[in-house]
């Protein structure tokens, strides 16, 4: 029987589908199996990053009859996309190779079909998209700022989210570099240590898994600090600053001045070479500090000072002088300072404290003068004067003493109990009391001092079997003779120990040695 014409069409209709792809669904199925067009190939396109090059791709093979697979690939998910891989049939991956780091990639694959010429297509599956590892990013706005004359503050922008430390390098002219240092992640300053006046290049280097980023260079030169910083109180009232200029690359300086507080605060900013400054915004007879340093490329060397003066208001104040025996030839004068404005104490003696008088010596250390070379047992009278920029005060009070004669001869003998008899010569004629001092040791390094005043006129002292005299001092007026110390008939025990502790002391200026004799004479126990 005849196939009806309009069957025919239907047939021929539905064969060329089949060959031209997938065979569509009947009309009346089309909206009852969305179940199947769910699973279009590629709607599960998956991609994941491997390397700085390398992304790899997955994707569910749901086509019945492709003959392979397009990969196409974009910068951006909207696209344009453009062909990079072709597949073979019942292909499920794809890795894409020599990529760009730190680059994102979007993908989107189709299954495709050939008949004779004809190629046909499936639908493209849904845009995945992913960035490639690559180094971390460089850090930015690196400066190199000088922090004193031998350090150098460096502060970084750190932009990186995926770094595993930092690496500082330097160079002395910016092309050949040296690791100088390695720091933790997340790092974004540091402190250098440099040689004065030497140009030094710096570089900070992000450093991660797939590579480093450099940042840019920076080169500074820490500048010497002035040297020989002084302040001079003058009239007015000012005071004059003046210094060494060292620096050879400073860009100018910078005045700091604190007063009796302490605190510093900048009151002039310089040019470069500048040596010395007018400073006219003080109060005479104050206390003034000042400090400087040199400025360059945002930065500072160390400081010159702090030195002190003050501005005069006219000549200083007498100053307060108490003279006391300061050895067995020598008359120590403590001076005490009146006036903040004095910069220079005169001493002079006079043999009767009324006429006679003739220029001892002078100081500008406030605490006292020596009179060296004095005839022991003979008084001498002693007065001060305190001068200034303005000029020099009246007299101090008058105040005499002399020096003393020190013992002579020490001795010891040991009873049958242990005990140290300690003799010596009295020499003196003028002294108030004896001076003892003794070491009480029970072993070599557990040696204790013990200070003794006694009797004017004595001329022994007993002690314990091991307690041994080390000292003996004529003292009075504040002060004493020379130090007896022990030479021939002591013990060998007396001797030796007396040696190990004189060999342990450290040697002391005329003024801590007084310093000391009178703090041990005010310490000391009686002892009859």
């Amino acid at each position: 029987m005849p196939v009806p014409r309009r069957s025919l069409v239907l047939l021929a209709t539905l064969l060329v589908a089949a060959c031209a792809g997938e065979i569509a669904a009947p009309p009346s199925l089309q909206n009852g199996d969305a179940a199947a067009a769910a699973r279009l190939p590629g709607q599960s396109l998956g991609v994941a990053t491997l390397s700085a090059s390398d992304v790899a791709l997955s994707w569910v093979d749901d086509s019945r009859n492709e003959a392979g697979w397009e990969v196409h690939r974009s910068n951006v998910a909207a696209g344009p996309y453009a062909l990079v891989a072709t597949l073979s049939v019942n292909a499920t991956s794809y890795t894409n190779s020599a990529l760009s780091p730190l680059t994102q990639y979007c993908y989107e694959v189709r299954s495709y079909r050939t008949l004779g010429k004809n190629k046909t297509y499936g639908e493209f599956s849904n845009a995945a998209c992913t960035t490639t590892f690559g180094p971390p990013a460089a850090p930015t706005a690196l400066n190199a700022t000088p922090r004193g004359s031998t350090d150098i503050a460096l502060a970084w922008t750190d932009n990186a989210t995926n770094e595993t430390a930092y690496r500082v390098e330097r160079s002395p002219d910016g092309v050949t570099w040296t690791a100088y240092v390695t720091l933790e992640p997340n790092a974004n300053s540091f402190l250098a240590f440099t040689a004065t006046e030497t140009r030094q290049c710096y570089r900070v280097i992000a450093v991660g898994s797939y590579g480093e980023s450099a940042s840019n260079v920076d080169c500074t030169t820490a500048p010497a600090s002035p040297g020989d910083l002084k302040a001079v109180g003058a009239v007015g009232p000012s005071i004059e600053l003046s210094w060494t200029d060292l620096s050879s690359v400073e860009e100018g300086y910078e005045v700091q001045r604190a007063g009796t507080d302490g605190v510093f605060s900048v009151i002039a900013t310089l040019s470069a070479n500048a040596t010395g400054y007018h400073d006219a915004g003080v109060t005479a007879d104050v206390d003034y500090y000042y400090q400087v340093r040199a400025a360059s490329d945002g930065g500072f060397s160390n400081y010159a000072g702090a030195v002190h003066a003050v501005a005069a208001s006219g000549p200083p104040r007498a100053p307060t002088a108490d003279a006391f025996p300061g050895g067995s030839s020598s008359v120590w004068v403590q001076l005490t300072n009146e006036s903040p404005s004095t910069t220079v104490v005169r001493v002079e003696r006079s043999a009767d404290g009324a006429t006679g008088w003739v220029t001892a010596g002078s100081t500008d250390a406030f605490v006292g003068f020596i009179d060296l070379n004095r005839e022991p047992e003979v008084s001498m009278c002693y007065r001060a004067f305190a001068s200034n920029s303005v000029g020099e005060s009246g007299p101090s009070n008058v105040d005499c003493s002399m020096p003393l004669k020190a013992p002579t001869n020490l001795a010891a003998t040991v009873d049958e109990y242990g005990n140290n008899l300690t003799t010596w010569t009295d020499n003196s004629a003028y002294e108030t009391e004896y001076y003892v001092a003794t070491l009480y040791c029970e072993s070599y390094y557990e040696c204790y001092e013990t200070a003794y005043s006694i009797e004017a006129n004595s001329e022994s002292i007993i002690t314990g079997p091991f307690e041994s005299v080390t000292y003996v001092y004529a003292c009075g007026d504040g002060g004493c003779s020379d130090a007896l110390t022990w030479g021939g008939g002591a013990t060998d025990a007396l001797r030796a120990s007396s040696s190990s502790q004189r060999s342990r002391a450290p040697a002391l200026s005329p003024q801590a040695r007084m310093d000391r004799i009178r703090e041990m004479m005010r310490s000391a126990r009686k002892k009859p």
